[in-house]
């Protein structure tokens, strides 16, 4: 082991929570500390992160090919995401 701990996602989760900032903030994901709930925030997240990994094209935005394998995933996630929701709103 080289001396590092990873923190369980709860965790972090719950950092995120009481330090009023994002989990991508946290994990150094992104240079904004606060994110709204709006819309055009959220889609900014999201091209946020797109971006991070390198999936956007130079005028920043995915191929149709990229498109279809999001939709594929997000399909094949569709319990694992449904799990996530029921959680979060447990917490709540």
């Amino acid at each position: 082991m080289n001396g590092q701990r990873k923190p369980q996602i709860e965790i972090v989760v719950k950092l995120a929570e009481v330090l009023g900032t994002s989990i991508d903030y946290l994990l150094g994901f992104s240079n904004r500390k606060n994110f709204s709930d709006s819309k055009s925030n959220n889609l900014d997240r999201i091209q946020d992160t797109l971006e991070i990994l390198g999936l956007l094209n130079d005028n920043k935005e995915l191929s149709d090919s990229q498109i279809i394998l999001i939709e594929k995933l997000l399909d094949a996630n569709k319990e694992f995401i449904k799990n996530l929701k029921d959680s979060s709103s447990k917490g709540a």
